[in-house]
């Protein structure tokens, strides 16, 4: 948040739908059928990509997107594998990707490019304009004196609810 204050940066959150129906299975993996289906005997079924569910699906969306988005010219952080960012200067963006939950970060005109080539990719997606929540956090920010607030406030209330006065009252607090 720092970056786009200090650099006057837009950002957007965007949300890939369904996107742990996009992964492609490595593994051969088979399920029962589901209730209702007609089948013969003991018949499975072999999935040939991810579903909701699948301890495999995370990480097969995530590489499949990482893909697209390295074919859109983005480098992934050697540091942080869900942080990529392409261009420089006036043209840098940067993409922090939580699953399915992505935080864009540019110059406008480099946002709105980026968007109309992600919408060629097979990855539906939403867009949020507003930057008050990501990830569960609260997001404030007052460009006019270049400060921001990313915090946990309904975390902070379920630990003052569950410990209460331990909470409340702690004067020197221990790590």
């Amino acid at each position: 948040m720092v970056m786009k204050l200090q650099m006057n940066l837009d950002a957007v959150i965007f949300d890939v739908e369904t996107a742990f129906l996009h992964g492609d299975s490595k593994e051969k993996i088979h399920m029962d059928c589901p209730d209702g289906m007609v089948t013969f005997g003991s018949e499975c079924l072999l999935l040939k990509q991810t579903i909701y569910g699948l301890v495999q699906s995370a990480a097969r969306c995530n590489h499949k997107f990482s893909v697209v988005l390295m074919g859109l010219g983005f480098k992934r952080c050697p540091s942080d594998p869900c942080l990529f960012r392409r261009g420089s200067s006036e043209k840098t963006l940067i993409i922090l990707c939580y699953v399915d939950d992505n935080l864009l970060i540019g110059k406008r005109p480099e946002i709105d490019k980026f968007l109309e080539e992600f919408k060629k990719s097979e990855f539906k997606h939403t867009l949020e304009e507003d930057l008050n929540d990501y990830l569960s956090c609260g997001i404030q920010m007052d460009p006019e004196t270049i400060t921001g607030w990313i915090g946990q406030p309904h975390v902070v209330k379920k630990i003052e609810k569950t410990f209460g006065k331990e909470v409340t009252n702690m004067q020197n607090p221990r790590i």
